[in-house]
């Protein structure tokens, strides 16, 4: 099974939602956590919230449109 093979059978079933949630979960961590702490900015409970809600939201979709993208070059 060659690459392209393998980036095929990603998007067919359920795993896009695995790829969302994991870009998302990166995301979130970059984000809200890493980037606040290097520069110095205070982390509270609602940018936690925030980035939470809005990156999960981010990573469906992004694992979504990969699946359509994916799904349309096959064609």
């Amino acid at each position: 099974m060659d690459f392209n093979e393998k980036k095929d059978k990603v998007y067919t079933s359920k795993d896009w939602i695995k790829s969302g949630i994991f870009y998302g979960i990166g995301m979130f961590l970059i984000t809200s956590i890493i980037l606040p702490y290097v520069y110095g900015e205070e982390i509270t409970s609602k940018t936690i919230l925030v980035g939470i809600v809005s990156w999960t939201i981010g990573g469906f979709l992004f694992g979504f449109i990969m699946k359509l993208f994916v799904k349309n070059k096959k064609k």
